[in-house]
Order: structure tokens, then C-alpha cells, then sequence
């Protein structure tokens, strides 16, 4: 959805696709492909793109435009799978700005295409059915049918997640996986106790790079939430703590994510920003981060900090 002019591009190679009678004998997926390609060509789509290093030999994706790289899959369930866990990684190590977009064709296609060929129907539902997902990167899964018709769209990766992957490089079941977590913490609910509360914040703020406290997420990592109207009052209130009793007074940004499977309620992302002047200080003493707790720094450790 967050690429309309791609998907009017890829309706209007289908059509095009559309407008040449199949013949009777069983297509092949690369043929379909092929023709598919020379259609996305004519509207400013590049047929040769980089290539990447993959073993010993070099892969090139089929298209790319811009930010998108299309790669067609018409082989097997194996070679679908190798490309989505193998060379995407890769590919996205050499290439980070590039979304992949894995076009395969869907069972609706009449006559059916050849037997074994990976089709759509397949291989999304293997991706949908992982738990958690390991994809820390985006790409987009495109099953087409035998004619252009409305786009249904299935986000799998939540607006959560994306946001823990942007800032810890992890889903929410990912960190829960986790023994040791020093970047980030969990608590069910706001502690009662503000100096508690301030000390993990000054840890937080001490640490390279800074961390987060996530709001409604009980210690297994599961997501409990908290109510969406206590969400202000909460968010003023941590704001007060760092005020009064953090020195120097870290920033600090807040995100709220609804949960669909309890509604009235989300998790709130408390982003804790590294503070330049360390160290960051409550009650007179320095906090860091040690294993899945804050607790005060030693001597040497409050060294460390200040030539950091």
C-alpha cells in the first residue's frame, strides 16, 4: 500500500499479459515471467540490475526501479525458500536500501502451470505460518493471477515490531527469546516506586547508544498493554521522574502501539536517548546497565563512562 505507482505499473504489465491468449498446452512460469518483464521494461523498469555475491558465483535480480528489486521465482518450493532465507539476507547486506519484491504465480492461473512449480499459495503460507517471524528485514511477497484485479494486502510484520527492528534489530518475540536484554527492559506496568524508576532510566541514558523501556510488556515478553487512557498521564509522569530525579535530565521519546488482541489497550515504547555529558546521575549516584537490571556503577566503571 505504501507503493501505489509499483502496483499500477505491475496491474497495467498484466493486462498487457492478459491481452495474449494462453495456448492450450500447460504454460510455463518462466514464460509468464518473461513476458511479464518486457511489459514492466516498457514502463522505465530496469532489466539489469546489480548483482550480488552468492558462494562461489554472482545472483542478479530480474528488475529493479528506484528503491524495488523484483525477483521472479519459477522454480520449485526449494528454490523459492533458498532465495527468501539464503541469498535475500545477502542481498540486503550488500544492498540495505533495496526492498525485495518476490513475485510468484498464484494456483488461479488456467490451464495451471507445470507440475512442482512453487506457486503463491504455497510458499506465503510457509512464511505466514513461522512463529516468530526471522525476518529482520521487509520484502514483499506478490502472488499474480490471471487477470489485474484489487490488491489484497496481509501485513505479517506489526507496526510494533517494525519499530523494535528499527531500534533493536529484534521483534517483540525475538527479545523475549532473549536471557540478557541491557538495551531495553520490560515492565507489565508503570512501578510505583519513582526511584526505580529513575535509576533505570539514568542506566538507560548511560548506555551507548541508549535504550528502552517497554510499557505493558509483562518479564516473559508477552504484551499485556496498558489502558489507552492512562497512556497521557503515564507518559507525564515518567517525564516528571526523569525531571526531578535525573541529572543531567536525559531525552526521551514515547510511542504508544495498539494491540488487536486486546483492544483499549497498547504498549508504549519509552526511548531513552545516550546523554553526551555523562554520567547521568539519581539521587547522587550513578546507574548502568547490568544483565537485565540497573544498578550503581563502581569506580571504574564511572571512569569508563567519562572517557567514553
Amino acid at each position: 500500500m505504501d507503493y501505489p505507482s509499483f502496483i499500477n505499473e505491475f496491474n497495467n504489465g498484466l493486462a498487457a499479459l492478459s491481452s495474449h491468449v494462453p495456448a492450450p498446452s500447460v504454460p510455463e512460469s518462466q514464460d509468464i515471467f518473461f513476458q511479464l518483464s518486457a511489459a514492466l521494461v516498457t514502463q522505465g523498469w530496469n532489466a539489469k540490475p546489480d548483482s550480488f555475491q552468492f558462494g562461489p558465483s554472482r545472483h542478479r535480480v530480474d528488475l529493479s526501479k528506484e528503491n524495488l528489486a523484483v525477483e521472479f521465482i519459477g522454480g520449485n518450493i526449494a528454490s523459492a525458500l533458498t532465495f527468501i532465507f539464503a541469498k535475500l539476507p545477502i542481498l540486503l547486506r550488500t544492498h540495505p536500501h533495496l526492498l525485495p519484491v518476490i513475485v510468484l504465480a498464484s494456483c488461479d492461473l488456467h490451464p495451471p502451470l507445470s507440475a512442482g512449480t512453487a506457486l503463491f499459495e504455497q510458499v506465503a503460507s510457509l512464511v505466514r505460518d513461522l512463529h516468530p517471524l526471522p525476518f529482520m528485514h521487509p520484502f514483499m511477497l506478490i502472488g499474480i493471477g490471471p487477470a489485474p484485479g484489487p490488491c489484497h494486502v496481509e501485513e505479517l510484520t506489526s507496526d510494533l515490531d517494525r519499530y523494535l527492528i528499527s531500534l533493536h534489530q529484534r521483534t517483540l518475540d525475538d527479545m523475549a527469546l532473549e536471557l540478557e536484554h541491557p538495551t531495553y527492559d520490560f515492565k507489565a506496568q508503570l512501578p510505583e516506586d519513582t526511584k526505580k524508576t529513575a535509576k533505570e532510566i539514568c542506566a538507560l541514558a548511560n548506555l551507548r547508544g541508549g535504550g528502552s523501556i517497554l510499557l505493558g510488556v509483562d518479564d516473559n515478553g508477552q504484551a499485556v498493554g496498558v489502558p489507552h487512557h492512562a497512556l497521557d498521564k503515564i507518559q507525564l509522569t515518567i517525564g516528571s521522574i526523569a525531571s526531578d530525579r535525573c541529572s543531567p535530565v536525559p531525552e526521551m521519546t514515547f510511542r504508544a502501539f495498539p494491540l488487536t488482541s486486546n483492544p483499549g489497550k497498547s504498549v508504549l515504547i519509552v526511548r531513552v536517548l545516550e546523554i553526551i555529558e555523562k554520567p547521568c546521575m539519581s539521587d547522587d549516584r550513578v546507574f548502568i546497565r547490568y544483565g537485565t537490571s540497573a544498578r550503581p556503577a563502581k569506580a571504574e566503571e564511572i571512569r569508563r563512562l567519562l572517557i567514553a
